[in-house]
């Protein structure tokens, strides 16, 4: 079982660390973990330091046994993909060319028919059919980030690496991309990290979760058990409960602000 391995990360700008010898366990693949924590947590650097996007200064990270943080770029790039929270703006090129265009560059060598019907199927999956003749700069921000991450899935990379792809999305579309992703990751055996602000969708469709704080790992495991009031606190700064709902399903319930949570170092915390 292909498997990613995170021992000592430590990960910054220049000279500034955000990331501090960072240890996780094992991230298996055929899971969704969801990445959680404040503004400032570390949570895209960690995401784009997984991507090669940010260059490493210390630890290591292990890729089906391999050391994949040496890889060469082409190769890493091949097995990771990463979408950012900004996407790129005035690219003129329909929805389907764009997503035609990943297939190809992320399965070099399967005839373009079937990369074509690839490209169609990850459409109708994320319910975008509709919008596959219309140009990527004529989209709302909510299409726009839906067209990304069929891009992304296209490539069935080893590592899918999301940075709030919720965002703009309302309601009914978080729950669809979830579930979306959770039936692609174990389908294609991923493995797939995915930052979150809102806990309780990381509470119903994460199979694991890493709770940052400060640059460092709080908390780690399933959901349920990394969600609690003391981490709520801890890394929030709220007072908190976590309480089943009438069909079992943990919901967290913010109640005020906790004692002493406007620390200086959460006050000035710039935005990972």
């Amino acid at each position: 079982m292909t498997q990613l391995h995170i021992r000592g990360l430590t990960a910054g700008y220049g000279a500034r660390s955000v990331l501090r010898d960072l240890h996780a366990a094992a991230l298996p693949e055929g899971t969704v973990t969801a990445l959680l924590g404040p503004n400032g947590s570390g949570k895209s650097t960690l995401l784009k330091t997984l991507a090669g996007l940010n260059p490493m200064q210390g630890g290591e990270l292990e890729l089906d046994g391999a050391d994949f943080a040496r890889l060469p770029a082409a190769q890493r790039a091949a097995q990771a993909m990463y979408m950012p929270q900004a996407l790129p703006k005035g690219v003129h090129m329909t929805v389907f060319e764009s997503v035609l265009v990943a297939a190809r560059s992320g399965r070099h060598g399967k005839p373009g028919h079937a990369l074509m019907a690839d490209a169609m199927d990850v459409l109708m999956e994320l319910g975008i059919a509709a919008l596959a003749n219309r140009y990527l700069d004529e989209l709302s921000g909510g299409q726009k980030q839906l067209a990304s991450l069929a891009q992304a899935l296209v490539r069935r990379p080893r590592l899918l690496l999301l940075d709030e792809p919720l965002s703009a999305l309302d309601l009914n579309y978080q729950f669809h991309v979830m579930d979306v992703l959770r039936r692609q990751t174990r389908l294609h055996r991923l493995i797939t990290l995915v930052v979150l602000h809102d806990l309780n969708i990381a509470l119903r469709h994460a199979d694991r979760a890493l709770l940052l704080h400060g640059g460092a790992l709080l908390a780690e495991g399933a959901p349920a058990h990394v969600v609690t009031p003391d981490t709520l606190r801890r890394a929030y700064g709220v007072r908190a409960r976590v309480e089943r709902c009438p069909q079992g399903q943990p919901q967290v319930h913010v109640d005020g602000l906790a004692a002493s949570s406007l620390e200086p170092e959460r006050r000035t915390a710039a935005v990972s």
